[in-house]
């Protein structure tokens, strides 16, 4: 069980120094735009920070997808990142369609970081990544969580066997009945495994190149699983 108990205490500690995505900044309410302002504006979509865990230094990519139904260029599409206002640049697309634009920001140190977007296309303006306060992100840890594995431990607590997927965030696990079969997902993998080997008899991926600078998942699951027996 001694593996169990140091990845219990690990966790704890990197908790300790994550700021949750609900948490918004103390005191602070931005003015919602009036209906007369929202009138015939352009959309926002799938609004983001990649990646949306990391540590400082990273350069991490705020972006968001403007559409208009009429086709109309953005007056303008912005940010604003922790109270200052920051253009985007258009990565690709049209307004049509969807147009995408980003903007990149290397934090220097692990404080919150609160951004929320905003365009207009010359009639109406349109936010994203609001209610109320802005959104949080990217979430910062002091150090790189970049050596994740799967664990198989016996009823005993003795490690059967570890499998390493490096920056690829384990983030759920299950077992067969009979406690022969082992399956997980990550955030880009499925795998299936025998309790007898650490190799998988089985992985399926849909997109295989894993970035180098992936630090994401949901916290579903550690990696680590009795034999179920």
């Amino acid at each position: 069980m001694k593996r169990i108990i140091i990845f219990g205490i690990v966790f704890l500690i990197l908790l300790t120094q994550l700021v949750l995505a609900e948490e918004k900044p103390a005191g602070v309410m931005i003015p919602k735009l009036t209906a007369a302002e929202m009138i015939d504006a352009p959309t926002i979509i799938n609004s983001e920070v990649y990646p949306f865990w990391g540590v400082p230094c990273t350069n991490y990519t705020y972006y968001a997808i403007y559409k208009d139904e009429k086709g109309r260029e953005p007056e303008y599409m912005r940010i604003n990142l922790n109270g200052q206002w920051h253009d985007l640049k258009l990565l690709k697309g049209d307004p049509k369609t969807g147009a995408t634009y980003v903007y990149n920001y290397v934090p220097n140190s692990g404080s919150t970081n609160f951004y929320y977007y905003e365009a207009s296309n010359g009639v109406g303006k349109v936010r994203s990544s609001i209610i109320d306060s802005p959104d949080n992100g990217p979430v910062l840890f002091s150090e790189k969580l970049d050596n994740n594995e799967i664990v198989l431990l016996g009823k005993n607590g003795i490690e059967i066997w570890s499998y390493g997927t490096g920056v690829d965030w384990v983030e759920g696990v299950a077992i067969s009945k009979d406690g022969n079969y082992i399956a997980a997902v990550t955030n880009f993998y499925i795998y299936l495994f025998s309790k007898d080997s650490k190799e998988p008899l089985w992985s399926f991926c849909r997109d295989c190149e894993i970035p180098s600078t992936l630090v994401s998942g949901n916290m579903a699951g550690g990696g680590n699983f009795a034999d179920g027996r």
